[in-house]
């Protein structure tokens, strides 16, 4: 009996421990679904890494938990896009050390938009004159996320190069995907180039620039303060005078005052998610994400 008690000790001891010249996963932690996403991608077969924001959540005003804190301390590397999106994070992030940190932000060659003055614009106006704020949305365009990739890519296989194979080539693929999904898209959104619409906070301007479409104003330039009677009358009245088909909400943010910027009026609701915040996270998720604002888009716009 105790021969058979050892035996199974010695066999569970060499089942769940790695042997012994094969390396610790990568301690990996990401802010948001689309570059929890990216990552999972790259990691695949490699290990798994961790999403602070909970499904539903806005990063402007979430809140971290003990056990964030704890992995961000801990973790090898932490991915973000910035402090200027990911508010829920900026304070926190601090406690890594500042070589762990990767900040999407500055990723070379990216496509990036100054922050649009004010909610309401003129089509295909992107008022260039705000200089000094960037819109950090910047994963809504796929040859972003493909800099992006390249980026990530890169500090995970200097941190592991032991797996650098597979990392290079799940990148490959994941390149390959955001090349199709890109081409897909463009061919799907260019029937509605021209005709105009609102969205409820401007979330979508990297979207919107890579694939010429017409928005023409924002309900409310800050998502997490609802606007006042006299902004609504604004924006109401700009609908109508924009000819605006749509006007989009998003999940994250309460819709209540929507339907009255739309009652007694032909114009059609839409609802459009920049995180993916319904969606299961995973090495799926940015690519649904994309194909969904698209068909949001083109159902809501389209005759």
């Amino acid at each position: 009996m105790k021969l058979s008690f050892l035996s199974t000790l010695i066999l569970l001891f060499v089942t769940v421990t790695p042997s012994a010249g094969e390396p610790a996963q990568l301690r990996v932690v990401t802010s948001i679904g689309p570059i929890h996403s990216l990552v999972s991608g790259i990691m695949a077969g490699a290990g798994e890494p961790k999403l602070l924001l909970r499904s539903g959540a806005s990063p402007h005003s979430s809140s971290l938990r003990p056990s964030d804190l704890t992995a961000i301390e801990q973790a090898d590397l932490i991915i973000w896009i910035g402090p200027q999106m990911e508010q829920f994070l900026a304070k926190a992030i601090h406690i890594a050390r500042p070589e762990n940190i990767l900040t999407l932000m500055q990723a070379p060659g990216l496509t990036l938009h100054p922050v649009r003055d004010g909610g309401i614009w003129q089509a295909n106006e992107h008022n260039d004159h705000q200089e000094e704020t960037t819109d950090p949305h910047i994963w809504l365009n796929p040859q972003n996320a493909i800099r992006m990739t390249e980026l990530i890519r890169d500090q995970i296989v200097r941190l592991d190069p032991h797996r650098a194979e597979l990392y290079l080539q799940n990148s490959k693929r994941v390149i390959a995907r955001l090349q199709s999904l890109d081409r897909q898209l463009q061919k799907q959104l260019k029937p509605v180039q021209t005709i105009p619409y609102i969205v409820f906070h401007d979330a979508y301007q990297t979207f919107e620039a890579h694939y010429k479409l017409s928005p023409s104003g924002a309900v409310t330039i800050d998502p997490e303060r609802r606007p006042g009677a006299r902004r609504l009358h604004t924006i109401r009245d700009h609908l109508l005078q924009s000819r605006a088909v749509c006007l989009f909400s998003e999940p994250q943010f309460e819709p209540r005052y929507i339907a009255p910027l739309t009652e007694g009026t032909a114009i059609r609701t839409g609802i459009l998610d920049p995180l993916g915040s319904t969606l299961t996270p995973g090495p799926e998720l940015y690519f649904e994400l994309m194909q969904h604002l698209s068909e949001s888009i083109v159902a809501c716009l389209s005759p």
